[in-house]
C-alpha cells in the first residue's frame, strides 16, 4: 500500500476527518510531511499545546495520561485532529514505543486549504448559476449574493424532494442528477408524470415571492444527484426583493397557476403562519412602541445574568407581560476607551439581519446618557463557555 493511501484511509476512518469532502482530504494528504521518531521520543506532550494533525505511517506509539497506559496506535492511524481546527492543549501523552515515520499538516496549512477550496467553490457555483435561465440577467453583486445564501442538498434515486401539498419556502438548483415532476391530475388515481429536469432546472421558484403550497411532487431519480438550495429568507435578505426577478417570477408563478387549472390540480389551503411565528411578530410590534431612550420605563430588571469590562447583562421582563429578555447594558465610555464603536454597530447590524433558531435574536436597541443597551432573547441555559469546559 502505498503512503497515500494509507494516510488517506487514516483520515477516512477518523470519526472527525471523515466528514471532510474528497478535494479537501486530498490537498491535506498532498501537503503532509514526514518526521521520523526514534525508540523512547515524544510525539506529543499532554498539557502542552498542539498544532499538528498525524498520521503513523510505520512503527508503534503508546498513549498515556496521567502517568497512566490507555494504549498503543499502529500504522494507519490519525491523532491530534482537534489541533488543526482551533488552539487546544494535548489531554495525553503519544511516545515511539520503536523508531516510528509519521505524517504531519499543521493548523495554519489546513485552514488554508479550507479557504482555498471555498473560494473556489464561490466561483464554481458563480459561473454555474449565470448557466441557469432564471438568473443569467442578474447583476454580477446580486448573483454573488445568492452564492453565498447557497446550501447543497443531496438525494439518493426515489427521494421525494418536494411533495405536491406541502408548504415550502425553498428554491432548488440541479447541480448533478435528474428529477422527475409529477402531478395529481382529476380522473386519475395516481399523480401524472409532467416532465423531468436535469442540470442547469430549477423548481420551487414560486417559494422565492410568497409562501407557497407546493403544487407539483419533485422526484430524484438518480442516486447522488445535488441540488443548490435557497430559502425565501436568505434570498430576501442578501439578494432583497430584486424588482426585475420578482416581475419574471410573478408572471412566471401566473402561468404555472393557469397551467394547474388546466390540468385541474387538487385545490390546496393557504399557508397559515405557525403560533410561535404570530407570537414573535406580536412581541416585535409590542417592543417597538418601547420608548428609544428609557428602556427601564417599560423593562422591570428580575436579576442580573452577568458582569464584564464592558457593563452587565441583565434579565428583565415587560411590565405589563410575563415575558423575559437579555438587556445587555454596555458602557459608553468602555466603547469609546476600548475603540470598540465600530464593533458595536456590527454586532447590532449583523443581529439585526440574522434569522436563525441558533443565533440569540435582537429585538432592538435603547441608549441614555452612560449606556446603549441591547435587548436580546434570554438563553437560560448558563454561559456557553462554562458549559463547554464542563463537557
Amino acid at each position: 500500500m502505498t503512503t497515500k493511501r494509507l494516510i488517506n484511509d487514516a483520515i477516512m476512518n477518523n470519526d472527525f476527518l471523515k466528514r471532510l469532502e474528497p478535494q479537501h482530504m486530498r490537498e491535506m494528504v498532498d501537503c503532509m510531511y514526514e518526521k521520523v521518531y526514534t525508540k523512547g521520543q515524544l510525539v506529543i506532550q499532554e498539557g502542552e499545546p498542539g498544532n499538528y494533525l498525524y498520521v503513523l505511517a510505520e512503527g508503534l506509539l503508546e498513549v498515556i495520561q496521567n502517568g497512566k497506559l490507555l494504549g498503543d496506535m499502529r500504522p494507519g492511524t490519525a491523532f491530534g485532529e482537534l489541533a488543526i481546527l482551533y488552539n487546544c492543549k494535548r489531554t495525553a501523552t503519544v511516545k515511539a514505543v520503536s523508531q516510528s515515520h509519521i505524517w504531519a499538516l499543521d493548523r495554519q496549512t489546513f485552514q488554508t486549504i479550507m479557504m482555498q477550496t471555498a473560494q473556489a467553490r464561490h466561483e464554481e457555483y458563480f459561473s454555474f448559476l449565470r448557466s441557469v435561465s432564471l438568473l443569467r440577467e442578474l447583476p454580477e453583486e446580486k448573483l454573488a449574493k445568492i452564492v453565498d445564501c447557497l446550501e447543497v442538498d443531496y438525494f439518493e434515486k426515489g427521494e421525494y424532494i418536494i411533495r405536491e401539498g406541502e408548504e415550502g419556502n425553498t428554491f432548488f438548483i440541479i447541480a448533478k442528477g435528474e428529477v422527475v415532476v409529477t402531478q395529481s391530475t382529476e380522473g386519475c388515481a395516481e399523480p401524472q408524470e409532467i416532465k423531468t429536469l436535469g442540470v442547469g432546472d430549477y423548481f420551487g421558484e414560486k417559494a422565492l415571492i410568497s409562501e407557497d403550497v407546493r403544487s407539483a411532487n419533485i422526484i430524484c431519480t438518480e442516486n447522488d444527484t445535488h441540488c443548490l438550495v435557497v430559502d425565501r429568507d436568505n434570498f430576501n435578505q442578501m439578494v432583497g426583493t430584486y424588482e426585475e426577478l420578482q416581475a419574471y417570477l410573478k408572471e412566471y408563478v401566473e402561468e404555472l397557476s393557469r397551467s394547474d387549472e388546466r390540468r385541474n390540480a387538487l385545490p390546496h389551503s393557504p399557508q397559515i403562519d405557525s403560533v410561535e411565528a404570530q407570537e414573535l411578530r406580536r412581541l416585535k410590534e409590542r417592543i417597538a412602541l418601547l420608548p428609544h431612550h428609557q428602556p427601564f420605563q417599560e423593562l422591570e430588571v428580575i436579576a442580573t445574568l452577568g458582569m464584564g469590562g464592558f457593563g452587565r447583562v441583565e434579565l428583565v421582563k415587560l411590565k405589563d407581560e410575563a415575558v423575559t429578555f437579555a438587556l445587555k447594558c454596555i458602557k459608553k465610555k468602555h466603547i469609546v476607551d476600548t475603540r470598540q464603536q465600530e464593533h458595536i454597530y456590527s454586532e447590532k447590524n449583523i443581529l439585526q439581519q440574522i434569522n436563525s433558531a441558533f443565533i440569540i435574536r435582537l429585538f432592538r436597541t435603547f441608549r441614555d446618557d452612560k449606556c446603549v443597551y441591547m435587548l436580546l432573547e434570554v438563553c437560560l441555559g448558563g454561559e456557553l463557555w462554562t458549559v463547554l469546559r464542563d463537557m
